[in-house]
């Protein structure tokens, strides 16, 4: 089975943003988003999930970054980025 024969649920890119997410960190993140999609084609739905932490932890290792990417094998579950904004 290709890629061109699975049939996704969802596609596209979404950006969620906490509560107290820097105003003007959420409007370029929303902004740059909107020219992404002019650009580039999200077969699978990509979500993008703005933190007000100063730092994530990593899914596998437990380890502190800034931002984290999970990019599953399995083309049924959906990947999704962190980004951690640092609060107001």
């Amino acid at each position: 089975m290709t890629t061109n024969d699975l049939q996704y649920l969802r596609s596209g890119l979404r950006v969620k943003c906490e509560k107290d997410v820097n105003p003007s960190v959420r409007r370029t993140c929303l902004s740059f988003a909107v020219w992404l999609r002019t650009y580039m084609e999200f077969p699978i739905r990509v979500v993008v999930y703005l933190k007000t932490d100063y730092q994530l932890k990593t899914r596998d290792t437990k380890e502190l970054a800034s931002v984290t990417f999970f990019a599953p094998y399995d083309k049924t579950v959906e990947p999704y980025i962190r980004i951690a904004t640092g609060g107001l």
